[in-house]
């Protein structure tokens, strides 16, 4: 590309398009998020030209826009206290379509939602309420019983929901916006584990097909359920499939929606 972007702060920022010729070019940034400022600078020894036909030098006192668009904004629900991030939030682990990442390392219940595209989102040992706006994200919302909302997948994004039946804890996960190419992931489950589903269950204004689950298997109470908000029993039946799996010694079922 001849341009380039020059940034500060914690700014994320891409060059998507850009048209022309000669002396007049559209330059396309999207992406755009994070809290700093953000400069488009054109390289040297291109093929833009002046007025007067000849190469332009390289330029860098163009003018700098101020970004204020955080990429997660949370607040804790016990003290009523609201934050928004501004350092880096780049995300480090190993899937490959995620971009930025919110760790809720506190003991309090959290509402957390991501304001940028392809997060991992991942709440604590409270209730938390864990939102995503757009692309590809995952969600895990640790223990505790929690609401977890995906994006409404206009862009072709898909999102991954994590129950965590672990730790002998009781959770119940409701999960919203789940369509198309989405999937939820039970930890704990084992080949001992029993399900039984129940329609119509759930938070009111969130009630769906609910699956319960005994982790530790028959004879032994439900310790994991998950609501699929808005979805009946006819919808899990036609659309979400059911999976068993392992990483390492983590057991998990996995169910995904297609059609």
């Amino acid at each position: 590309s001849d341009f380039s972007l020059t940034t500060s702060g914690a700014v994320n920022a891409t060059i998507s398009a850009i048209s022309g010729s000669g002396s007049t070019y559209t330059v396309t940034v999207s992406g755009v998020a994070g809290v700093g400022t953000l400069r488009l600078d054109l390289k040297g020894n291109t093929d833009v030209k002046d007025g007067s036909g000849t190469v332009a030098n390289a330029y860098t006192s163009g003018p700098t826009q101020t970004v204020n668009q955080p990429y997660f904004a949370w607040t804790d629900t016990t003290t009523k206290q609201s934050y928004v991030s501004t350092n880096d939030v780049t995300y480090s682990g190993p899937v490959d379509y995620l971009k930025t990442q919110l760790i809720w390392s506190g003991n309090d219940s959290v509402s957390l939602k991501a304001l940028s595209a392809s997060a991992f989102v991942k709440g604590g040992d409270g209730d938390d309420a864990l939102a995503v706006t757009a692309g590809s994200n995952v969600l895990d919302g640790g223990r505790g019983s929690n609401f977890l909302v995906g994006s409404l997948g206009e862009d072709g994004g898909m999102d991954t929901f994590f129950i965590d039946g672990r730790g002998g804890q009781t959770t119940w996960g409701t999960v919203v916006n789940f369509h198309a190419g989405d999937a939820v992931t039970i930890w704990g489950y084992t080949a001992d584990s029993v399900t039984s589903w129940i329609d119509n269950e759930g938070a009111t204004g969130y009630e769906g097909a609910t699956l319960h689950s005994a982790l530790a298997g028959a004879g032994t109470a439900v310790n994991a359920s998950v609501t699929f908000a808005g979805l009946s029993l006819d919808d899990i039946k036609n659309h979400v499939t059911q999976s068993v799996g392992q990483v390492g010694d983590a057991s998990y079922l996995y169910l995904s929606y297609s059609g």
